[in-house]
């Protein structure tokens, strides 16, 4: 909640959208202009930009000791941006044509797409 001096407001997240509503044009050779325009207005309103430009920075996959030294805990924050990443990498998969689709199906990360 953000508090004003004229009140407060509540933070308001919307659900995610069904992808295939939002992206109608998938990337093709010719469609670039239009594909673009419809998946970066996707990820800005998601604040998801980030993981396809690089700005994001992946987390360690473990937690550290007091000592500095690497855990067998998990970092949470690894599995947010795990799965974070792994869902724009979905969406940008599921918005090409087959054909581009075949120049990047080995990538593991949004950002290396």
């Amino acid at each position: 909640m953000v508090t004003y001096a004229f009140g407060s407001i509540s933070s308001f997240v919307a659900p995610m959208p069904n992808v295939s509503n939002v992206l109608t044009v998938k990337l093709e050779h010719n469609t670039h202009p239009l594909w673009l325009a419809q998946i970066v207005s996707l990820l800005r309103s998601r604040s998801l930009m980030k993981y396809v430009d690089g700005t994001s920075i992946w987390p360690p996959a473990f937690l550290f000791d007091a000592a500095g030294k690497p855990t067998d805990k998990v970092n949470p924050a690894y599995e947010d941006w795990i799965q974070h990443d792994q869902m724009v990498l979905s969406w940008l998969n599921g918005s090409l044509s087959l054909a581009m689709l075949a120049t990047v199906a080995c990538s593991t990360s949004a950002h290396l797409t």
